[in-house]
């Protein structure tokens, strides 16, 4: 896409000579008034409309700006011009929405068309026949009416010309869709700001955490596109209205998106006072928009009002151009790149301050000069902020890398923590299940074998998740060899593994339960913790604990039961309890009550469909008189 873009912007010079519409040759010359033979004067007189009117105390006219009370307003212009010679003589009046036309005190016609009207339409609406007995052309007066008031300060109405009317009206085509080749490497310059916010969009949508990329790209597009839409109006002149208004609004809101890109790629926090800039470009936008959809009873005072409020509007959005100094506050500890990020920064904030005040600082035009360096100082940041991207990209590839690396060591670590085949116990069967929240979870068991037909069963849950809680849960589990070897019993196992943990703590904590079962069904259980295990869809009662590694000094008391044959056991983790759906509902101890005869695998399926949250472990024991044999516990 930037090939495509840059290669259009480097032949636009030589085709843009071809491209662009050029005032037409007219057959007769075309006469343009000039402004120091116009003078104007507000109110309304139809007296005015006279072929020899007092104009001494008017006002010239090129020293005239709408104050907004002038709603109607005429103009008269001295011409001593003989048209008698051309076939069809006629007289253009530019710059005047609604208005009245006389020459040599007769009316001529009425002006009555809107902005929103085709351009040979438009035109021709402007354009008024002239009379032979109105040669020569002596005076002209010209009734304007404002039907609306426009933001712009340097407004000339009345810009009259004669001449041929077919003449005319193509010549006023031509010259409105004539592109300025003065402002050529803006136009250029502006056409690859539009065609890099394309391309930073598309960076956004493949990384989503490039959030400056999406700013800069909502500057781009609407400010790089709409300051050449002369050129492309030229083009296209059938454009439509509501195409042109979405694009103006765009390139208004540009000031808002540059002021978040500013505190986005400094990483700062937008302070709240900057909502006052999106209220004022709010407001101009209704300001600019809404008297072009109401009728002129309603149009006429809404504009007034919104000019009144003009100056106070500018000055509230003025306030954006200050989100560079604010956002890298303080300057002094600026250092390297974001030295020279922000210095970028402050040059395009400085140079589009400049474009919006040029004309009431310098009294230039829109198309003056100056769009060459806020274009030029566009792209700098924007090879800046790419710059960055790729600078934080090799440095985002190389944290992956070194996090790769970690996921594997935790995964290997993760394996010690559940074993990789279920041991055989004599008159038992035993099924486990496993799912971690993330890659990396902080729940472990153990079934280590004992002698005489014993074996010692061991559910936990480390408190967090990812690699701190695996390393914690295999630190326990390796003390739990140790002691298991030892032929303890639960109540001793968790009393000794506590001390060790609280001696060795980091502010964690472990829940456990250690559960001895013997050869005849009787079962052990101790608790630190953990929840208690379920039978026949009931909850046992287990006496409670605190967990491992709050308090060095703590005591765990056992509990004893007998297993019959054909029950039960199912040991599990909180990550079944505390299963939550989109409405935040918990799975809860009812529904986990009722699938709690399941196997180990059907529990952890209804907790994930419901939704899961937390590290799930299920292992169910089941006394049985069939034949030992090993079973392997489901794969996560």
């Amino acid at each position: 896409m930037l090939k495509l873009a840059l290669s259009f912007v480097l032949l636009l010079p030589v085709l843009a000579p071809g491209l662009h519409a050029q005032p037409s040759a007219s057959p007769q010359p075309i006469i343009t008034i000039p402004q120091s033979s116009c003078v104007v004067h507000s109110g309304d007189d139809s007296a005015w409309a006279a072929a020899d009117v007092d104009t001494s105390g008017w006002q010239l006219l090129a020293q005239f700006s709408p104050s907004g009370k002038d709603t109607v307003f005429w103009v008269r212009c001295a011409a001593n011009q003989d048209l008698a010679a051309l076939p069809d003589p006629a007289i253009q009046v530019l710059n005047v929405y609604a208005g009245t036309v006389w020459v040599n005190g007769q009316q001529v016609g009425v002006i009555e068309f809107g902005p929103g009207s085709a351009t040979h339409k438009s035109a021709a609406g402007l354009t008024l026949a002239l009379s032979t007995a109105a040669s020569p052309v002596r005076s002209i007066a010209i009734r304007c009416l404002l039907t609306r008031v426009g933001w712009a300060h340097n407004y000339r109405p009345a810009l009259a010309r004669l001449g041929i009317r077919e003449s005319l009206i193509d010549y006023q085509i031509a010259e409105a869709h004539r592109f300025p080749d003065g402002l050529l490497p803006a136009y250029s310059l502006f056409l690859l700001v539009g065609a890099s916010g394309i391309f930073l969009l598309c960076l956004y949508f493949y990384d989503r955490s490039q959030l400056p990329a999406l700013w800069l790209a909502l500057y781009c597009l609407p400010a790089g596109f709409f300051r050449i839409n002369s050129y492309l109006y030229s083009l296209a002149p059938s454009t439509p209205d509501t195409v042109l208004m979405l694009w103006s609004t765009l390139s208004t809101f540009s000031d808002w998106f540059a002021v978040l890109f500013f505190f986005s790629i400094a990483q700062r926090r937008m302070p709240r006072v900057y909502w006052i800039v999106f209220a004022a470009i709010c407001y101009f936008v209704i300001g600019t928009n809404l008297p072009l959809i109401l009728p002129a009873s309603w149009a006429l005072p809404v504009s007034l009002f919104m000019l009144k409020t003009l100056d106070l509007t500018q000055a509230m959005q003025s306030f954006a151009f200050t989100a560079p100094l604010v956002a890298f506050w303080p300057l002094h500890r600026l250092r390297g790149w974001r030295r020279t990020l922000f210095l970028v920064c402050l040059l395009w904030s400085l140079t589009e301050f400049f474009f919006e005040y040029q004309g009431d600082l310098f009294h230039l035009a829109w198309t003056s000069p100056v769009q060459n360096f806020v274009a030029l100082a566009n792209l700098l940041v924007i090879a800046a902020l790419v710059a960055i991207i790729f600078r934080n990209q090799k440095t985002v590839a190389l944290e992956r890398a070194r996090l790769g690396t970690e996921i594997e060591s935790a995964r290997q670590v993760q394996s010690r923590l559940v074993p990789a085949v279920l041991p055989a116990l004599p008159g038992f069967r035993l099924d486990a299940a496993y799912h971690p929240a993330a890659e990396v979870g902080g729940d472990f068991y153990q079934i280590f074998p004992q002698p005489n037909g014993f074996a010692l069963i061991v559910i936990g849950d480390v408190s967090g998740k990812g690699l701190k809680a695996a390393m914690t849960g295999t630190l326990a589990l390796g003390a739990l060899r140790t002691l298991a070897e030892d032929n303890l019993s639960p109540a001793q196992i968790l009393s000794r593994l506590n001390a060790q943990l609280a001696a060795s703590s980091d502010g964690g904590f472990v829940t456990c339960l250690a559960a001895r079962i013997a050869p005849d069904g009787t079962l052990t259980l101790a608790n630190a913790g953990h929840l208690s295990p379920y039978r026949n869809q009931e909850e046992v009662p287990v006496e409670p604990g605190l967990p491992l590694g709050v308090t060095g000094d703590a005591d765990y008391a056992e509990s004893t039961f007998m297993l019959i044959h054909g029950e039960t056991l199912t040991f599990l983790s909180d990550g079944v309890v505390e299963a939550q759906n989109a409405q935040g509902e918990l799975f809860g101890f009812e529904r986990t009550r009722s699938i709690s005869s399941r196997p180990a695998e059907q529990i952890v399926a209804a907790a994930q469909q419901f939704g899961q949250q937390d590290d799930i472990t299920v292992v169910t024991l089941s006394f049985s008189t069939t034949p030992p044999q090993a079973l392997h516990p489901a794969s996560c």
